[in-house]
């Protein structure tokens, strides 16, 4: 569901600015940032994020440590039951809210990539540093939205990857005309510049 390099390179973009929580209880590691975040059995964390993680914490990491780690501070203990709160309540809302499908498009805008609902066809546009921690292989495996972001999980294997829109420059789209784009052209009724070549996108 994650992918190792982009995954790693995104935690240490975190480490160096304004840090990531993460959390070890009973076997399942928690890692968040106000952007993105993602939970998943110790056994299935790609090998270079679990070292990256030991390397920020400068040591081997056991069950029950929860910590915010960030570059040139020491390590600050969290309150794990408030950590596992979190999660919880996502894993609530995640078996209660149907989420609709979403797909991520050829297109981008102002340097956001464009993410659309299968159903209503209203779009999201999300930050590519963010979502670039999600491996496409899984998408089609449990993939989600709501006004704040899209969440992906594994339904057999009871993973989660969220990824939140920042408000105040994403967010929904009434943009219904997204059939595909053509390179130099105008997409059809939302005037935002197709980024990816394909058929299906109308002069502006």
């Amino acid at each position: 569901m994650l992918d190792e390099k982009k995954t790693a390179a995104a935690l240490k973009t975190a480490w160096r600015g304004g840090g990531y929580r993460f959390v070890l209880s009973n076997g399942i590691l928690s890692v968040r940032t106000d952007q993105w975040g993602f939970q998943a059995a110790l056994s299935n964390v790609p090998a270079k994020v679990l070292g990256l993680i030991t390397e920020h914490l400068g040591a081997i990491l056991e069950d029950g440590d929860a910590f915010l780690l960030k570059k040139d501070s020491a390590e600050q203990s969290l309150m794990l039951d408030q950590e596992a709160s979190t999660w919880t309540k996502m894993r609530s809302y995640l078996d209660s809210s149907g989420l609709a499908p979403m797909q991520k498009t050829p297109l981008s805008w102002n340097n956001l990539e464009i993410w659309q609902d299968q159903k209503t066809l209203k779009t999201l546009m999300m930050d590519p540093d963010d979502t670039r921690i999600i491996d496409t292989e899984f998408l089609q495996d449990g993939l989600g939205a709501q006004e704040w972001g899209i969440i992906l999980w594994k339904s057999m294997g009871g993973s989660i990857a969220y990824v939140f829109a920042d408000p105040a420059r994403m967010g929904w789209n009434d943009w219904t005309g997204i059939r595909g784009a053509g390179r130099g052209r105008k997409c059809r009724r939302q005037n935002a510049e197709c980024k990816i070549g394909s058929a299906g996108c109308e002069s502006g």
